[in-house]
């Protein structure tokens, strides 16, 4: 029988922790840079990319934060698990209003309407500061991230054990 060598599973996630933040920062350059919801290399948007090396990045340094500050996590847990759970819910309201509105928006212009032009004209306040309407397809991915990484971070600090 063969044994195998197994690499520690903390220097796989540290490993993986770098890349996911060097290609999260590439992402944010590129976005800054051009535009993040253009195409990259003609398939996916770089909103799309973005999103998903975020919140794998957030998973690794929440891992790590966690193995650092276990003990100010443990003792803390119940009131980071209100503000989390206070997160979820504040932005399942914002993703199910994201929703209503493809959808109504899909009804009123047709199933033939290209999701991408849709734009959200934000409130005077926010008018003044962006000076142009917000493409709803951002939105919705920036909102979609938040909510799925106020839930990973409920999930995880809700896995952490009661004992000080």
């Amino acid at each position: 029988m063969v044994k195998v060598k197994y690499i520690p599973v903390l220097k796989i996630e540290r490993v993986l922790f770098w890349i996911s933040l060097l290609i999260f920062l590439f992402l944010l350059a590129i976005g800054a840079i051009r535009s993040f919801t253009e195409e990259l290399l003609g398939t996916v948007k770089t909103i799309t990319l973005l999103q998903y090396s975020c919140f794998i990045f957030f998973t690794f340094l929440l891992e790590e934060f966690i193995r650092k500050y276990r003990k100010w996590f443990t003792y803390y847990k119940s009131v980071l698990l209100k503000f989390a759970f206070m997160f979820v819910m504040a932005l399942s309201y914002e993703v199910l209003w994201i929703f209503f509105f493809w959808f109504s928006n899909y009804n009123f212009y047709g199933i033939n309407v290209n999701i991408d032009t849709i734009e959200h004209e934000p409130s005077q306040k926010l008018w003044e500061l962006f000076s142009q309407p917000i493409n709803l397809n951002f939105i919705s991915k920036i909102t979609i991230l938040t909510f799925f990484l106020s839930l990973y971070f409920f999930y995880r600090v809700s896995k952490l054990s009661d004992r000080k």
